[in-house]
């Protein structure tokens, strides 16, 4: 019989269904979840709560524990250190594992106090605690005197990859692939590229802008102020299916966050051969190395920004370099397997240890 192991996260989350699929063949995977989903080889159990917000979450630690009394679980592994790592700890089951993703520590501990003790009962209960960055962990370091795994999100460099399919050589192609919402930084990447437009008059510039938001409006209002709306496409939200071919629609990814946990919508750009522009900002400079698979520049600085792709602009040649290393960059350090072996690595030390 397999071993079985709980997670209680977002069911329809790409990043849970990526956890919970490539597990389901060595572990009996269940996700206890708000939200519905249909995952292959996986059990999805549907929470339900007359409650909103924090309640929500109380409302239903008696129906954890009963699941979690039935199932008997080796492992019970929360996917978010908010509402769902509340959940784990609350429901007093060990060996418990938080995994966190990004809000949860870099802007939920700043609403209030009473968020702040929250985190911190949430990171003091865990056995484990994960992180997807070095500079995420160093951050969550401010709530608890805790060691951190880290554990990125990797990459499927055979979907991720460069297109065989050459760019009219006439057309360069900025693009992001990111929620619209402030904390992200579109604005800066929309300034930026007014700055660069009005260097190239005579070339064949695009920006490509993905995703959707509360944001779109005035994004779009910033680019019909700066005469751009010619230029720039809004394309909306997409399914994860769709984002490589968007990729390759791309000659340049840019990523100008004001806070950013990680950042595997960059590795997915430089694994498909896009030099990249990205902040300084959290975990952003962990996946590029600067001067060779792209540009770190300081957040806050979109004329910076554009000096970045004025150079990559006026030179082929340093973004062919930028392509071959970024794509280098992705198969050494931030392969699927390779990341998700650091996850299994900790399963089967927890299963020795408890």
């Amino acid at each position: 019989m397999k071993p079985k192991i709980i997670y209680l996260a977002n069911a329809s989350n790409i990043h849970t269904k990526r956890w919970a699929v490539h597990f389901s063949g060595k572990y009996s995977i269940t996700i206890l979840s708000f939200e519905a989903a249909q995952i292959a080889n996986v059990e999805v159990i549907t929470l339900h709560s007359p409650l909103p917000g924090l309640l929500r979450y109380l409302w239903v630690v008696p129906i954890i524990r009963n699941l979690l009394s039935e199932i008997r679980p080796n492992i019970v592994h929360a996917h978010y250190a908010g509402g769902y790592g509340l959940l784990g700890a609350l429901s007093g089951f060990h060996p418990y594992v938080v995994s966190l993703w990004g809000s949860d520590v870099y802007q939920a501990p700043k609403v209030s106090v009473f968020h702040r003790h929250i985190l911190k009962f949430i990171l003091k209960k865990a056995d484990y605690l994960c992180s997807t960055s070095v500079a995420m962990a160093r951050e969550a370091k401010l709530y608890v005197n805790r060691n951190f795994i880290i554990t990125p999100f990797g990459i499927d460099c055979n979907v991720y990859c460069p297109s065989n399919i050459k760019k009219p050589s006439e057309e360069i192609v900025i693009g992001t692939i990111k929620k619209l919402d402030a904390l992200y930084g579109v604005d800066r990447l929309i300034k930026a590229f007014a700055i660069l437009n009005k260097e190239f008059p005579e070339k064949t510039l695009r920006l490509l802008i993905v995703g959707d938001g509360e944001e779109l409006s005035r994004l779009q209002s910033l680019s019909c102020s700066l005469g751009l709306s010619a230029q720039i496409e809004f394309k909306g939200g997409v399914s994860q299916e769709e984002v490589p071919g968007l990729l390759h629609k791309m000659s340049i990814y840019v990523a100008l966050s004001r806070s950013e946990s990680f950042g595997v919508a960059v590795l997915e750009a430089s694994a498909c051969g896009l030099p990249v522009v990205v902040s300084d900002a959290g975990g952003l400079p962990e996946v590029v190395t600067d001067g060779e698979t792209g540009f770190i520049i300081p957040q806050g600085d979109p004329a910076k920004a554009a000096m970045a792709l004025i150079r990559l602009v006026s030179d082929a040649g340093l973004r062919d370099r930028m392509s071959n290393a970024g794509r280098e960059f992705v198969l050494s350090h931030y392969q699927w397997k390779d990341k998700a072996k650091v996850m299994e690595n900790l399963y089967t030390k927890i299963e020795r240890e408890f």
